[in-house]
């Protein structure tokens, strides 16, 4: 651990800065075209455009999910082998980061539901008022949504943070196994990453390995492939990533050209 090169150039922060809001805005617009988009089956070029761009929200997850690997699992790598109060350190940066965000989430999200079973009308509504419970409130403060209890009200992405909230623990748990100062923190962190796999939900285990893809990229001495040839296969998985989904109902690509 102590070879591996994690400064980050200025090129490569800005880089992961649009990566990273690119993705977050195709988050934001799929969750749009969710309540918009009126599928058609004489999908014209213009609405298949339209779908791949609106559907691009879980593909953007998993781009997010590597970008956090990358950038959480080099934290956590420093505070490891550094050891001590560096531990304690990174648990604090890494509670703050998700409850300054979680907690007003769960909050409005509260509101807003609320205020959606007053003035909507319709059975498609019934499912919001049994997840508005302490409970569940409870649940996903902690990250156990999609396992113990539902995601919070009407408010689905919640499943993604509490795959962040798991990877932040479970991942420093085993490096301190292996690489910690002292049999004693080994054992800990050994029981510590065993409980983690017996309470996270399959979803959580399921995306665990994207996650782990991040820190990977720090393992290579140099780049591995050109960086022009990198940004061209996310651009095309990116592009294509719908095209499956698209095909099973007529409309991909090639079905669009052979009509």
């Amino acid at each position: 651990l102590a070879v591996i090169d994690f400064s980050i150039s200025p090129s490569l922060s800005n880089a992961l800065d649009i990566l990273r809001s690119t993705a977050a805005l195709l988050v934001v617009l799929n969750h749009l075209g969710e309540g918009l988009f009126l599928f058609d089956k004489d999908l014209d070029l213009f609405n298949l455009f339209a779908f791949q761009i609106l559907y691009l929200g879980h593909h953007s997850v998993m781009v997010l999910f590597v970008v956090s690997g990358f950038l959480i699992g080099r934290s956590a790598i420093q505070s490891v082998s550094r050891g001590g109060g560096k531990i304690f350190d990174y648990a604090i940066d890494r509670g703050a980061r998700i409850y300054v965000v979680l907690i007003p989430a769960l909050l409005i999200g509260f509101v807003s539901d609320q205020i959606l079973m007053h003035v909507a009308t319709g059975p498609e509504f019934d499912y919001v008022s049994p997840r508005l419970g302490l409970f569940v409130f409870l649940g996903n403060l902690f990250g156990l949504q999609t396992h113990f209890v539902p995601t919070f009200g009407s408010n689905g992405p919640l499943w993604s943070l509490a795959c962040e909230l798991w990877y932040y623990f479970m991942f420093p748990a085993f490096l301190i196994m292996l690489f910690g100062k002292s049999m004693r923190s080994r054992l800990l962190a050994m029981m510590g990453l065993l409980t983690a796999l017996c309470i996270a939900s399959d979803e959580i285990l399921l995306y665990a390995p994207i996650w782990c893809l991040g820190v990977l990229c720090w393992l290579p001495g140099r780049s591995l492939i050109p960086k022009w040839l990198a940004w061209s296969i996310l651009g095309g998985f990116l592009s294509s990533a719908n095209n499956e989904y698209l095909w099973a109902h007529g409309w991909g690509y090639l079905c669009l050209l052979y009509t």
